[in-house]
């Protein structure tokens, strides 16, 4: 539960007040804890609708429960979460359908994760390959810092240059 409690949280709203500027409307969302990034992001013009992004899960869930219910005209969001975000809130409020749902998504999380040494493993490959990559290049520039173009109008070549080495 605390990793749930503890991952990112995403409250969209629906309901942009006329009369409240970015500004204001961060300060009204940042209250209940610390924001992702920029915190809100404005959907596309004229669509009427921002999603806010929280460190934490459970400062959306603050924010959410604090907001979605207040009628006293101050503040109309019309908040929901994002999809994911519904979930793990169904599931920390104890129904058992979002709960067995849940431990499904993060049991499929763990099959795809990549384990560390197998990552190891391919980027000392890679590094291995750089730097045989890195030799053949040194190796190819002093050669070609060594030898002269010889201008051959016949020769088989495209370029008519024909590189000849010191012996």
């Amino acid at each position: 539960m605390n990793e749930i409690l503890n991952s990112n949280g995403i409250i969209i709203c629906k309901n942009i007040p006329v009369d409240k500027n970015r500004f204001e409307i961060t300060e009204i969302f940042s209250k209940y804890g610390p924001l992702l990034g920029e915190g809100i992001h404005f959907g596309k013009k004229n669509s009427n609708m921002f999603y806010v992004k929280y460190v934490y899960f459970k400062d959306a869930i603050k924010a959410y429960e604090s907001l979605k219910d207040n009628k006293t005209g101050e503040y109309d969001f019309r908040l929901s979460f994002s999809k994911n975000d519904e979930i793990k809130y169904r599931a920390v409020k104890g129904n058992k359908k979002a709960v067995e749902e849940l431990k499904y998504i993060y049991k499929n999380n763990e099959q795809i994760k990549v384990d560390d040494d197998m990552t190891n493993d391919i980027l000392n490959e890679i590094n291995e390959q750089n730097t045989e990559l890195k030799a053949d290049l040194k190796n190819y520039l002093s050669l070609n810092c060594l030898c002269a173009y010889n201008f051959d109008e016949n020769s088989k070549h495209d370029n008519y240059l024909t590189p000849t080495f010191p012996k």
